[in-house]
Formats: C-alpha cells, structure tokens, sequence
C-alpha cells in the first residue's frame, strides 16, 4: 500500500494496519501517513516556531469471507482505489485480482431495428422518442451519431434506414452504445406536463437525475419492458447505475 500511494500521491510512506474481526466481517483500517502540513506553535521554550507533522488518514477494507466480497473506503483518485484492492487480496488472501468490470446494466442494440417501436400505455400519458444513437463500428475505434429532427415523430427509425449503407455497413457491424432519449409528459392529476431528456449508454450509465420519483417509475418501467435495462439479471439497478 505504502508503494502505491507514494508512487501515485508521495504520500504513505509510513503505514500501520489494524484488524478488527466482526461476526461476518473482517475490518483492516489502514493508517498510512499523509501529506506534510505546517504550523506555528509555542516550543518548550516558549517561544513560537514553525513545526511540521504528518497526520494519517484513513483507508478501510471490509472483507466478507462467506460472500466472498471486498468493500473500500479510501479518499482517494478513483484510478488509485483497484490498486489498493488488488494489493490487499495479494497480503492478506495471496490471491491475485484481475481487471473488474461491471456486468452490463443496459442493452441498446435492439434501437437499431427497422420497426423500432416505443410502445407505451395510454394510462400513463407519455410519449417517447429517441433523439440520438451513437453507433460504435466494431473492431474499431470509429463512431457514428445520428441526431434525429424533433419536428419528426420517429425520425430516428428513418435515419438508421437512410444514412448506413447496409452493403458496406450491415447493422449486425454496428452497436448502439449510446441513446439520448425524450420522455414527454402529459398533465395528469397533480403531475404537470413536461418531458425529460437524458442520456442511456452501454454498459451501464444512466443520465436520469433530479427527477420526481412518479417519472423516474415511469422510465424504469419503459425501459424494462422495451428490453433496454436488463439490470434484474444481473442483479444491479435503475438506481445504482450512472
């Protein structure tokens, strides 16, 4: 831990680890050094001097050994923090951790479809288009947006026909890893009329923030149902995405 924090910040140089075991868990609290502060203080002589010190700070691993999982807490950039995670599973587990990567939250590729369709239920009073897609060409770093007209109702639908050439560019060459969409609102008892537009993009981002909690239900439920959050089986969340 030391080697990482002084190679990443040049600080942590000094560091003392406790345990604290607790029913299912275990706590390691790292106390690694921090970074050299300045005062003024009064000496054994009483006369006032500059003093430097170093206080520590905080890092908590969480190790559950039954479920087999790991939580961090640690003030530091997030590039540092599976460094720290890997260096505590080789001391203290001798188990090397590989590169994590969250399971896919969302699945856009079904956007691409000729019949593309948003169906909604009346009783709900809202209506949905897709404004943007962003197609990633695989094997590649290439990208394609495509920004529909919002004058055009299902525009999107349209575009993906018009502008690929399927010859050259066949849909199965392409992903949606993006999609902007525009939910419109209809007035409904004390609801008001209005429309959200935010972000989806794959694996597992969300731009849906600050939301009335009525709207947020209403997007969770639409995007379950058309196929694009397919979070329940994975086992994550509409929420816990972003």
């Amino acid at each position: 831990m030391s080697a990482i924090l002084l190679a990443e910040q040049g600080r942590g140089r000094a560091c003392t680890v406790e345990a604290l075991p607790r029913r299912d868990t275990v706590y390691l609290f790292a106390h690694p050094d921090d970074f050299v502060q300045a005062a003024t203080a009064h000496g054994p002589d009483g006369r006032l001097a500059p003093v430097t010190f170093r206080r520590t700070f905080p890092v908590v691993f969480a190790f559950r050994p039954a479920a087999g999982s790991l939580e961090l807490f640690a003030r530091v950039p997030a590039r540092v923090k599976p460094r720290l995670e890997a260096a505590f599973a080789d001391a203290a587990l001798g188990f090397p951790l590989g590169d994590w990567r969250p399971p896919p939250a969302y699945e856009l590729n079904g956007l691409k479809a000729a019949d593309l369709a948003l169906p909604t239920d009346p009783a709900d009073g809202v209506t949905v288009h897709v404004r943007q897609l962003r197609l990633s060409l695989r094997n590649s770093n290439r990208q394609i947006t495509l920004k529909a007209d919002p004058a055009w109702p299902g525009d999107m639908r349209r575009m993906v026909a018009e502008v690929l050439d399927r010859e050259r560019v066949p849909l199965t060459a392409v992903s949606v890893t993006l999609a902007t969409f525009c939910f419109e609102f209809a007035a409904a008892g004390e609801r008001r009329a209005g429309a959200v537009t935010f972000d989806v993009a794959f694996p597992n981002s969300c731009g849906l923030r600050n939301q009335p909690a009525d709207r947020v239900e209403l997007v969770a439920k639409y995007l379950r149902r058309w196929g694009i959050d397919v979070s329940e089986s994975v086992g994550a969340g509409l929420g816990a995405a972003g």
